[in-house]
């Protein structure tokens, strides 16, 4: 397999040019806005075209991420094997009909070939590959060797596919607005409906699958039983789903060239932006997201970037351990702890004037390190600072007063005189 790209690192993209951009908007032609979802492949929706071309040539591009790989030229859904290879379906264009496989150094070569319009990509337990073909409306599986079969057919407009925990393969039906649960033994039904122009699907640990409607710009929650719900709204042309380990939901927004973060609870904030066509999420075994934008995939790292005090510590007397112990978390840069952080050790340190009485250090457990006896050797009355740190990452600080120590004897200016 030949390889047709190398990993490009980069920690400030430059802006395209606007010939860059152009071919960025033709582009999104694979995208397939609402007009395009309920009509034949190949159809263009011309409006669509013009918006486009002008959003690119006129708004500024700002870049949140790095390039991890390049030479696609309509990449869509992403997927990891368990060595850590990352697979790529190409929609359309020269590398049309493919899926490629980009190591974990960002090597690309093609790993299987024709297909219909390829578009979503999931993995078995036994590391076989299944490929959505929206043009042929049928799901292919390819085994670790590249062999490719047929899977499951009669699909409508097929989009995206997700796994249950019990093998169980579910695929998102533009066509029709369904979404199709595929059994072990290959049966086909309907395990819901109602959706509008579904797209990319994630499950979350507790068995419940999401859906991206990129119709209205919603996410539709579905429960094991198979009632659909609203779980969140207000994403512009939502692609690409997935859950990162904390259970956090993240959505690509094409039209908004953003990557947006919902909590389990359901609330919404930006992650990433200065994506030009977000579409296909995956994460990879150390919690780094990766995007497929057209012609690219972007890498975004979720590495930990900084340390957060969650408890203050309180109850300062001198030379003993705080009343309350300090509790401080590992996370990345957009506020996710990394509970995957089980080594991390932070040293807590204090300005001049005090010294560090008990046991400085604290190790991090699933992402979050806890002090057991740590205090402060001051001056009563006296306010320091407290720092914790741990090599490069950001530090956390906070103001501490000693308050006095305990009398361990009674102490006079004189004695008292003698009756």
């Amino acid at each position: 397999m030949h390889a047709v790209a190398a990993r490009s690192e980069l920690s400030a993209p430059s802006a395209p040019s606007k010939r860059t951009r152009a071919r960025l908007a033709v582009g999104l032609l694979a995208s397939r806005e609402k007009t395009f979802a309920c009509q034949e492949p190949g159809l263009i929706s011309w409006r669509w075209l013009l918006l486009s071309l002008t959003l690119l040539l006129v708004v500024p591009y700002k870049a949140s991420g790095a390039n991890f790989a390049t030479g696609f030229t309509s990449a869509f859904g992403l997927a990891f094997d368990t060595s850590g290879n990352l697979y790529v379906a190409n929609y359309s264009g020269t590398s049309a009909n493919t899926v490629s496989k980009v190591t974990s150094g960002g090597t690309v070569s093609t790993f299987a070939s024709g297909f219909s319009s390829p578009i979503g990509l999931a993995f078995d337990t036994s590391g076989n590959l299944y490929v959505v073909n929206q043009g042929a409306h049928t799901v292919s599986k390819v085994t670790p060797s590249g062999t490719v079969s047929t899977y499951a057919s009669g699909l409508s407009a097929p989009d995206d596919l997700a796994f249950d925990a019990s093998g169980n393969l579910y695929v998102s039906n533009q066509g029709n607005n369904t979404v199709s649960k595929i059994t072990t033994s290959g049966t086909v039904s309907t395990f819901a409906s109602g959706f509008s122009a579904p797209w990319g699907m994630a499950f979350d640990t507790s068995g419940n699958l999401y859906v991206a409607n990129s119709g209205n710009g919603t996410v539709s929650k579905v429960t094991t039983s198979g009632t659909v719900s609203t779980f969140a709204s207000g994403f512009s042309s939502p692609r690409g789903l997935g859950v990162d380990t904390s259970g956090n939901l993240y959505v690509a927004n094409a039209g908004g060239g953003t990557v947006s973060k919902v909590t389990s609870g359901g609330t919404v904030s930006t992650f990433a932006s200065g994506i030009g066509s977000p579409g296909g999420l995956a994460f990879d075994t150390a919690g780094d997201l990766y995007v497929s934008d057209l012609s690219k995939v972007v890498k975004i790292s979720t590495a930990a970037t900084q340390l957060v005090l969650t408890t203050s510590a309180a109850s300062a007397a001198s030379g003993a351990a705080f009343g309350t112990q300090p509790v401080v978390a590992v996370r990345d840069v957009a506020g996710n702890t990394r509970t995957s952080d089980n080594s991390t050790v932070v040293t807590m340190t204090v300005s001049s004037g005090a010294t560090v009485a008990g046991t400085a250090t604290a190790t991090a457990s699933s992402g979050v390190a806890t002090f057991s006896s740590v205090g402060i050797s001051g001056t009563a009355g006296t306010t320091y600072t407290l720092t914790f740190a741990s090599g490069s990452l950001t530090a956390a600080t906070q103001q501490m007063t000693v308050s006095p120590g305990a009398a361990s004897k009674l102490a006079f200016g004189q004695q008292p005189s003698a009756t």
